[in-house]
């Protein structure tokens, strides 16, 4: 009787342990809003592939270099490949700048 059940315990644990219930993965449907305009604080682009961002997107930038600036050789510093363009608070990011913005957020989302 009791190596009966303990065969059946085994054979339920096994089962239970073996099945495997996945999340659904979810996609982005839309980009986020910044304030009224719904552009994640991307403005543009221009020929020489420097992006345009918003005072915001810069913050958030500045943020993810305070957590994660040491994963990078040298280190980066607040305001590393951002500087402020036009008088309407816009700002030009460049491309290597991108670059680490990206990766910064790779390091982030994967948390």
């Amino acid at each position: 009787m009791k190596t009966s059940t303990l065969l059946a315990s085994f054979c339920l644990s096994l089962c239970i342990s073996c099945t495997t219930v996945t999340p659904k993965i979810v996609t982005a449907e839309s980009i986020e809003f910044e304030g009224n305009n719904q552009d994640a604080g991307f403005k543009g682009y221009l020929t020489d592939g420097c992006l345009v961002i918003s005072s915001n997107k810069v913050m958030q930038y500045d943020a993810l270099i305070d957590r994660y600036s040491t994963n990078f050789v040298p280190p980066m510093t607040h305001g590393f490949g951002v500087q402020c363009c036009y008088t309407n608070g816009t700002w030009l990011m460049t491309k290597q700048a991108a670059k680490k913005f990206v990766e910064m957020l790779d390091i982030e989302r994967s948390k």
